[in-house]
Formats: structure tokens, C-alpha cells, sequence
């Protein structure tokens, strides 16, 4: 019943350009208005922006620890996901999808509408989806069928958190999806919140080891002048 009550919103929604915004959770109907100002197709049948496979690979080869990192995470905590036929999806801070692993069924259906590998699943590129929204905002939001504002996202329901690096900086998204309904989305959103800090924490450590790495380089180097700098890259003091 509600979803088709959430159906009736889109239909009415772009026919008319008319919302009654109180139907709907706020960030739903932001995230429409966003994309009827960004003129995103409502009926586009699949995705139609993505990357050239080269681009695809470099990205993936200077991803790699963070792909490595949440392969292992979800491995790790799959069993807090109750989520039936999931389909894990991670992207770039750019929204390019960088790396899938889940069930045949859903990732078939993905195919169909070109959500792959490679592929850009952004707000402007294929209307309202919980990527876009998530890396737009910083927010872990979940979008259900009909909430999706382009058609080719209408039978999934999915759900994404933001990853941040060791300076807070988002680098990528973290997203699960599904053909099937789920009632505990506040459960699968820290499952996945809970992953993306994992994460943080581990790429933290790595660029801290970094750092540590490229000061000692540094020393090693002959100098007739050195410079103090802090933690936060501002430099402290010059020496004579």
C-alpha cells in the first residue's frame, strides 16, 4: 500500500512538477526538486554515464587498499546484513563504481540498467538513488522503489553510507541493494556505517604510516636547511 502510494507521488510529481513534500521524507524531496532543476530523464531506463575501462583501471589500481579493506570488512560482518538477495556495491567519491560483489539475481537486474562496474551513479547522472544522495550530503540514507526518481532504479531498494579518509575527506561510498523489501533499514544503515568507520580507521592508520615514511625519507636527505613542520602540513619554524 505505501508503495504505491509512493508510486502515485512520482507519477504525479513529474507530470506536474507538483509535491506535496510532507508525503515524503525530507531528503526524498529534496532530492526530487534536485533533480527536476538538473532536468534528469524520470523515465530513463538505465544508466548512461560511465567511465572508459583505462580510466576505470587506474582508479581501481589507486583504490586498491580501500577496495581490499571493505571486501574484507563485509566478509567480515555479512552476518549483520538481513537483507535477502544483497548486492554490495562501492564507489569513488565521484560516484563511479569501482567494485560489486553479491547475489546473481540483483546483480543481473543491475546489469540490465548498466549499474556496473565503471558506470557513474551520481544524483545528476541517474536521478535520486542513495549513492548520490549520500556522497551530495555526507548523510547514510536508504531509498525504497518508487522513492528512486528515475525508472530504472524503481525495483531496487538500497542503502549507502559515506567513507571518509583519516582527514574526514570522503573518498567513496559504500552501498547495498536489493530486488527484495527489508523493514530494518536503521539495522543495515550502522551495519554499514559500522564498516565505512572500520574502514576509516584502517586508511587513517595507513596514511599515517605514510607520513611517518616520507618525514624519514626526508632526514635521510642531506640538508643545509631545515624546516619544522606540523602535523597539519603549517610550518612551525625555519632554521638559520
Amino acid at each position: 500500500m505505501e508503495r504505491l502510494k509512493t508510486k502515485d507521488l512520482w507519477c504525479s510529481y513529474v507530470q506536474s512538477n507538483e509535491l506535496n513534500e510532507k508525503l515524503l521524507p525530507e531528503y526524498i524531496a529534496e532530492s526530487w526538486e534536485y533533480c527536476m532543476k538538473h532536468s534528469v530523464n524520470p523515465y530513463s531506463k538505465q544508466g548512461i554515464e560511465r567511465i572508459s575501462e583505462f580510466d576505470l583501471q587506474i582508479k581501481k589500481d589507486e583504490l586498491s587498499f580501500l577496495i581490499r579493506t571493505v571486501q574484507n570488512e563485509i566478509r567480515r560482518l555479512n552476518e549483520f546484513f538481513y537483507i535477502k538477495k544483497p548486492l554490495f556495491i562501492l564507489t569513488d567519491n565521484k560516484g563511479v563504481v569501482l567494485w560489486r560483489e553479491g547475489h546473481h539475481e540483483t546483480r543481473h537486474l543491475a546489469n540490465d540498467i548498466h549499474f556496473s562496474e565503471g558506470s557513474v551513479w551520481t544524483e545528476k547522472a541517474v536521478g535520486t538513488n542513495a549513492i548520490g544522495i549520500a556522497l551530495r550530503t555526507l548523510e547514510s540514507v536508504t531509498v525504497e522503489k518508487f522513492q528512486h526518481f528515475s525508472e530504472a532504479s524503481h525495483p531496487f531498494t538500497c542503502s549507502s553510507t559515506p567513507i571518509l579518509d583519516g582527514n574526514n575527506q570522503v573518498i567513496a561510498c559504500l552501498n547495498v541493494s536489493t530486488m527484495e523489501s527489508f523493514s530494518e533499514t536503521n539495522y543495515t544503515l550502522f551495519a554499514l556505517k559500522m564498516i565505512a568507520k572500520n574502514v576509516q580507521h584502517k586508511i587513517a592508520e595507513k596514511q599515517l604510516i605514510e607520513k611517518k615514511e616520507q618525514f624519514l625519507e626526508v632526514l635521510n636527505q642531506p640538508f643545509e636547511q631545515s624546516v619544522l613542520v606540523g602535523l597539519d602540513g603549517k610550518i612551525l619554524s625555519v632554521s638559520d
